[in-house]
């Protein structure tokens, strides 16, 4: 009885213990992921960039354009992005403008196993404005 207790206390213990979860790649080598894609400046100079440069369409008065734009891009080994698509927008015009701003940028690129290589990053830019 003392056995069965004991096996079944070790087996509980071995389920109940973390285990660490390893990437791998498609032949099964492990991937040490050093860096994720990150804007230089920081994020905040980043909001701060796009909400300087989006031109907003005239509206009339007491007008609000509320809501968030989600970009999915791909940052490239080279710094550049790519494959910058429009996931959930707001406004046509607006969500390119962002599109373009987004084209000009330089993020530093993901960083694995100690080279530099693709890695897709999706990013929500939040905008507001009311017309008075």
């Amino acid at each position: 009885m003392k056995t069965i207790n004991l096996m079944l206390a070790i087996c509980l213990l071995m389920l109940s213990y973390p285990m660490k979860a390893q990437n791998t790649d498609s032949q099964n080598m492990k991937v040490i992921v050093n860096q994720e894609p990150y804007y230089p400046a920081g994020d905040q100079k980043l909001y701060s960039l796009v909400y300087d440069k989006i031109v907003f369409p005239i509206k009339p008065k007491g007008t609000l354009i509320n809501g968030k734009i989600v970009l999915s891009f791909d940052v490239l080994p080279d710094s550049s992005l790519t494959n910058i698509v429009v996931m959930q927008g707001i406004e046509e015009d607006i969500d390119q403008q962002v599109v373009n701003i987004f084209r000009q940028l330089k993020f530093a690129p993901s960083i694995q196993n100690s080279i530099p290589v693709k890695m897709n990053v999706m990013y929500t830019i939040q905008v507001a404005k009311r017309y008075n």
